[in-house]
């Protein structure tokens, strides 16, 4: 006979278990797989890719095009997000200030 608590735990489990295989199948196994073939060549018509192990991120590291894009990215982290802060306050002030006097009521 199978418990109770044994029941609901294999319960619970199964219904994480699509949610689980989902989030492995679009994000996990991608980052992996993207990885795994980033050590071997491009292919050409011929013949396979060649394993170069760390070859190519060495040439990508020595590629000033690489750190161009690096800095753009950071410049639009850092001014998207940095920017947050005040474009909320601006977009915020006047709804307060309404609402702060529609609470008040008429003085």
């Amino acid at each position: 006979m199978i418990s109770a608590a044994w029941r609901v735990h294999v319960i619970g489990w199964l219904l994480l278990l699509p949610a689980a295989v989902l989030l492995v199948a679009f994000t996990h196994y991608p980052v992996a797989a993207t990885i795994y073939t980033s050590l071997f060549s491009n292919p050409k018509a011929g013949r396979a890719g060649v394993w170069v192990g760390l070859e190519n991120y060495h040439a990508m590291v020595e590629d000033p095009v690489f750190w161009q894009a690096v800095g753009n990215n950071l410049w639009f982290a850092v001014g998207t997000n940095g920017m947050l802060p005040f474009s909320r306050l601006i977009v915020n002030a006047p709804i307060r200030t309404s609402a702060t006097s529609a609470i008040a009521g008429p003085t």
